[in-house]
Parts: structure tokens; C-alpha cells; sequence
């Protein structure tokens, strides 16, 4: 095809696309007449960039005039505001071109984090601020509306790129081969990814036992089952549907970001803010799962070199100590590069929220500083879930070493009760602590510290009222701790299986949603580790009684 050719039909689909998409944004309650939380144009700008370079900047900036100029704009406001518009996209199309692999995206946590920043933060602020002066000159936007205008155009410049950008890359290529899980599992995804967005925003199936903001959590799950088990176009479809069924059920009244007498631009703000820290979270999940078995295939295959080289000097009787050594650090390698991908894009998403929840980046109101500290709690809850899965890996395939050294069993046991003690407040339960000063064990203190917070933690997390007893004693050569509580107790079925990796017993289960099964797993393996022991005794209702042992100094 003739370039002339070529770069024309890119205009034009350029041109219509950001025009009809315009308008439609502009129709759902602009602030001043102009400023819209729902701004697709943003993402296919700048796709549109990345995806065929900065020359076709012509076709933002005449369709951008031309949304303005038929909406109403004076000719000096339109083309201000096309200048905006027009300088985003190639602003942030070069940043991005020049500090990640943007073609490769969302793929690498790292190109994730300079996304948000450079593409969500950085540039849309240019088309925010130029667009918002450019109004205010005009007349068509009074100094009391600015900071309202200007905020609603900097979230939805941010929403359009947030949430489109990736969805238009990953499908850059829309023939290549499909999905190798394309199969009964990404059927039954599809089919329940509907039914959830149905039911969370369109009261399909509706439970009247989950207020609207607790069906807003639904979504959280089959959200990170694209990001685990799927490719980057399911995932980020499933973002924009997702996307798409909040805004339609807002503009229609019946989400849960609907308010009594908010207005239509207040409750897309409110849905846009849930929806922006939903789509970054999803895709860094997904990049950081992406990077993972990135890291664990090119260790699979460096693994494989060495079993083939350790094999050919099995045969030549020269396989040595220090070959073995070498794999040993092979594998602890890859131990650490897992807990670093995992944890350190958790922790940037905590950030990000922790941020907007403090006001740094701009006033948020009441409703949505409330779903942002839900989502905090969140992101939280799985930083801890996966320390709890890297704890469990370490300790089953030896990596952490005991140190066994003499200390002070009671004085341990009321230093973590100091550090539980705002939850016992919290809750209004009484901690009766008995200890004989001192019994002095030998066993490692950190992992005996994590041990008995753990118990502790789980008595306090079970008991609604009552209290809580500590007694710590010693006996037949064993220093003794027995954890009393007052709480719902577990059942004779269950008790068995209590130590076993992942078991909730299903009152547990009720009780705290947010428990993951592997914390008495983990305490009885390092228990056992420093020659201890640990048993239950519990009846529903009337509460459970955990001893833990260890070997006297």
C-alpha cells in the first residue's frame, strides 16, 4: 500500500474514532460544558502514537477542534483546547517510547509503574491545565469551577489511558495465535465475568445480604483470575468491560457509586476513582505474574543446562561439591526474585492509594475515600498472603535455619502482647496474662516471636467478647505456653485437619473471609523445626485452647 495512502487511512480512523468517542463523553454531564470524567479519546491518541508514530499528531489536533468547535467553543477556545489534547499525546507517546518497552505492555511491572506515571500523571495534566485556561479566557468556565473543571479533566484524560491504552495494545495484532487457554476455563471466565459485572452494577442476581459497597469486592477475584491464569487481551478486555458495564450502570442510576442527590458527574467521579485503582492493581498483578514465570522459565532452562552438564560429569566421575553449590544459589536466587517481583508492585499500589486517601494528590470526598481505604485494606491483606506463601515455600524446602540460642520464653510472650494490644482495645477483650519470670527455653526467638503472634492474633481475630488467657509455665523439661479465648470455637471435623496447609474451618471461614489457612500450618513446621510442639483442644461456641512446647534451656 502507497505510504499517502496508508498514513490517509490512519487519519480518517483516527479522526472518527476520536470524534465519536468524544462526543460521547461529552454528553454524560461535562463539567462546564467540557471537562468529562469519561475521556476515551486519550487512549487511542496516544496508542495511535505509540502504534504509528508522532506524524499522525494532525489527526488528534483537527478532530479535537472539530468535538470543541460543534459543541458549542468559540474558534481561539477550540483550538486551545486542541493544542492540549494534541500535546498529551505526543507527550506522553515520547516518554513512553523512551523509558519501557511500551509495545510490550502491561508485561513488566517496571514499564506498569512508568505508565501510571509519565502517561496518567505527567501528561494528562498538560491537556487538564492548557484546556482549563484555555475555557477560562474564553469565558465559558467561572474562577469557583476551575479546580472542578480541571480535576474532572485530569481524571478522565487518566481513566481513557488507564484503562483503553492497554486494551488497544494488547490487541495490536488481533489475528496472532490465540490464547493457549482457550478452552472450557476461559469459557467459564467469560460467562462468570458477565454475570459478576451484571450483578455488582446492574443488581442482577442482586443479595440483599451484601450492601453496595461489599458487592463492589466481587469483582476483585475474577479479576485477578484473568491477571493469573490468562494473556494480556483477556485481561485487558475484561478491565474494559468491566469499565464499560460501571459507566453504563451509572449514567443509568442503579450502581452502587450512586448517591442520593449526587449528581451524574459526582457519581462517575466516585465510579472512575474505584475503577482507576482496580485497572493499575489488575495490571500489575499481571505483570508481576508475567515477570515470574518469566524468571521461573529462564530458571527451568538453566536448571535443565545444569542437569545435562551434571550428568555428563556423573558419567566422567567428576561431579563436585562445588557443582552442587552452584545450584544451591541457582535456586535461592530465584527465591529472592520471586519475593521481590511479588511484593514490591503490592507495596506500589498501597502507595498509590495511601497517597490519594491523604489528600496529597487532591481532595477526595467522603463516599470514595471510602472504597480507596477498602481497596488499601485489600492490597494489604495480599501483601500479607503472599508472605505467608513465601514463609511456607522457605520453610519446606529448607531455606530457613534455626538458630537455637537461650531467652526468656515469658518476657517474649509479653512483648507480643504489647504488640497486639490495639486490637485487643479495639475490640474491648481482656487479656488475663499469667507467666513465671523466668522460663528460659532454647529455641530461635524470631521464629518462637512469630509463633505466639500468630496464635495470639488468630485468639483475638475469634473472640467477639469475653477474654483472652496467657498462661506461660513450665513442665517435664519443656517450657509451656496455653492460649485460652472465649471465641466461636472450631469443630470436632475440623480439628483434625487444623494444621494442615490452606484448611479454614468453615465457621472460621465466615467469621474472617480474609484468613488464608497457612498461619498454624507454619507455626506447627517451625515449632517442629526447634523441637516443639503444639495441640488444640476447642467446641463451637465456647472457644478454643492452643499449648504450644518448647525444650527448657
Amino acid at each position: 500500500m502507497p505510504i499517502i495512502v496508508s498514513y490517509s487511512l490512519k487519519f480518517v480512523i483516527i479522526l472518527v474514532a476520536y470524534f465519536i468517542t468524544a462526543k460521547m463523553g461529552l454528553s454524560l454531564d461535562a463539567v462546564s460544558g467540557f471537562a468529562t470524567l469519561v475521556w476515551v479519546p486519550t487512549g487511542i491518541s496516544l496508542a495511535a502514537l505509540v502504534l504509528f508514530g508522532s506524524k499522525l499528531w494532525p489527526a488528534i489536533f483537527l478532530a479535537a477542534a472539530l468535538v470543541n468547535l460543534t459543541t458549542g467553543a468559540p474558534i481561539l477556545v477550540a483550538l486551545g483546547i486542541a493544542i492540549g489534547n494534541t500535546l498529551e499525546a505526543v507527550v506522553a507517546a515520547f516518554l513512553l517510547t523512551k523509558f519501557t518497552k511500551i509495545l510490550e505492555f502491561p508485561s513488566f511491572s517496571k514499564d506498569v509503574f512508568n505508565f501510571v506515571v509519565l502517561a496518567g500523571f505527567l501528561s494528562t495534566a498538560i491537556s487538564a491545565t492548557i484546556g482549563t485556561t484555555s475555557l477560562y479566557l474564553g469565558g465559558l468556565s467561572q474562577p469557583e469551577n476551575l479546580i472542578n473543571t480541571w480535576t474532572a479533566w485530569w481524571i478522565g484524560d487518566m481513566l481513557g489511558n488507564f484503562i483503553f491504552f492497554p486494551l488497544i495494545i494488547a490487541w495490536k495484532n488481533p489475528f496472532s495465535r490465540i490464547d493457549k487457554k482457550v478452552n472450557l476455563e476461559l469459557m467459564a471466565f467469560l460467562v462468570i465475568i458477565i454475570i459478576t459485572n451484571l450483578s455488582i452494577f446492574f443488581k442482577v442476581l442482586e443479595d440483599n445480604r451484601f450492601l453496595p459497597p461489599l458487592r463492589l469486592y466481587f469483582i476483585f477475584p475474577v479479576l485477578f483470575w484473568a491477571a493469573l491464569r490468562f494473556e494480556k487481551r483477556t485481561v485487558t478486555t475484561a478491565i474494559a468491560f468491566t469499565s464499560l458495564v460501571a459507566i453504563l450502570s451509572t449514567i443509568a442510576g442503579v450502581s452502587p457509586f450512586v448517591t442520593s442527590g449526587g449528581t451524574l458527574s459526582a457519581n462517575l467521579l466516585n465510579m472512575q476513582t474505584f475503577i482507576g485503582i482496580t485497572s493499575v492493581m489488575i495490571l500489575t498483578l499481571y505483570a508481576v505474574v508475567f515477570e515470574r514465570e518469566a524468571v521461573q522459565r529462564g530458571l527451568e532452562n538453566r536448571v535443565r543446562e545444569r542437569t545435562q552438564d551434571l550428568e555428563e560429569e556423573k558419567t566422567r566421575a567428576l561431579r563436585g561439591e562445588a557443582k552442587e553449590k552452584e545450584l544451591e544459589i541457582q535456586e535461592r536466587d530465584f527465591v529472592s526474585v520471586a519475593s521481590h517481583q511479588l511484593l514490591t508492585p503490592l507495596a506500589l499500589v498501597s502507595g498509590y492509594i495511601s497517597m490519594l486517601v491523604s489528600g496529597k494528590l487532591g481532595s477526595v470526598d467522603k463516599e470514595a475515600k471510602k472504597y480507596l481505604e477498602e481497596s488499601f485494606h485489600g492490597t494489604e491483606r495480599m501483601s500479607g498472603l503472599v508472605k505467608s506463601l513465601l514463609t511456607t515455600s522457605r520453610i519446606e524446602s529448607g531455606y530457613i535455619k534455626i538458630e537455637k540460642l537461650k531467652f526468656d520464653l515469658s518476657k517474649l510472650m509479653h512483648d507480643v502482647a504489647s504488640d497486639l494490644n490495639s486490637k485487643l482495645e479495639s475490640k474491648g477483650l481482656d487479656l488475663k496474662l499469667s507467666a513465671r519470670t523466668p522460663i528460659l527455653v532454647k529455641a530461635d526467638q524470631k521464629q518462637t516471636r512469630e509463633v505466639l503472634t500468630n496464635i495470639l492474633d488468630n485468639a483475638i481475630k475469634y473472640t467477639e467478647k469475653g477474654s483472652i488467657s496467657v498462661t506461660i509455665s513450665s513442665k517435664r523439661k519443656l517450657g509451656q505456653v496455653i492460649v485460652s479465648d472465649s471465641g466461636i470455637g472450631i469443630s470436632k471435623e475440623a480439628l483434625p485437619h487444623i494444621f494442615e496447609k490452606f484448611f479454614m474451618s468453615k465457621n472460621w471461614v465466615i467469621k474472617q473471609s480474609e484468613s488464608h489457612g497457612l498461619g498454624l500450618y507454619i507455626s506447627k513446621l517451625l515449632l517442629g523445626m526447634m523441637g516443639g510442639t503444639i495441640r488444640v483442644e476447642s467446641s463451637v461456641g465456647i472457644g478454643s485452647t492452643f499449648t504450644i512446647t518448647l525444650p527448657l534451656a
